[in-house]
């Protein structure tokens, strides 16, 4: 969302209703200790579970983005994290009542989202009902050339993922060194005093600057 696109909390978060069938919002008003009967002990223990799960898997990925290691075992991510941290019991809470029968939605940040919908589905599973969907899913990989449902073989799949990663490193090498070499004219958005390259990591990389010709913000 644009910073120049103001939202009012005071008004945004106001009581009132979506013209449906009266759709009620923001009216949820249980207090702390009317919440706490509705839930055990167990039901607690096992939500603050799920969030912390949650919280290590995100800060593992972050170790792995800013360090290159986690635990220290050496791993390099040269691509983006979008974390959700501080956002755990929103995902716990909107996937506590479902099971394998469900399906939910992530957005950009949705490990958390993803993580909770399967520790809650699997927590509802008895211990056969578990051990029978790892031993399918077992024997479907352990096939030499196992198909998929449009019925293109693992081995055509990994053939063509080779070709395409191949593909896809030779055109980002290209475009970096273009960049590098100041062939590439570059308008990052502007708003204010802030642009793109105030958050960029890679300035040094682009040398993008308006002394260079070509070189110019597209101000929005």
């Amino acid at each position: 969302m644009p910073k120049s696109q103001y939202v009012d909390p005071g008004k945004v978060f106001q009581p009132g209703f979506i013209s449906f069938n009266d759709i009620p919002v923001c009216q949820y008003k249980k207090t702390l200790a009317q919440e706490k009967k509705i839930y055990t002990k167990d039901d607690f223990l096992r939500i603050y579970r799920d969030m912390r799960i949650i919280r290590e898997f995100e800060s593992m990925l972050n170790d792995i983005k800013v360090k290159s290691e986690y635990n220290g075992i050496k791993y390099n991510n040269p691509g983006p994290a979008h974390l959700s941290i501080g956002q755990e019991a929103s995902a716990v809470g909107e996937a506590y009542c479902l099971d394998i029968n469900d399906f939910t939605f992530g957005s950009h940040r949705s490990h958390g989202e993803i993580i909770a919908k399967g520790l809650s589905s699997i927590h509802k599973l008895t211990e056969e009902e578990l051990y029978d969907i790892m031993k399918e899913k077992d024997a479907l990989y352990a096939k030499e050339d196992f198909s998929d449902e449009d019925g293109i073989k693992a081995s055509e799949l990994e053939a063509e993922f080779a070709e395409l990663q191949e593909t896809v490193g030779a055109k980002v090498t290209e475009i970096c060194q273009n960049l590098a070499n100041g062939d590439i004219s570059i308008h990052p958005m502007k708003t204010r005093e802030r642009s793109a390259c105030t958050y960029c990591q890679y300035k040094g990389i682009c040398r993008f600057d308006t002394i260079f010709e070509g070189c110019s913000y597209n101000i929005i």
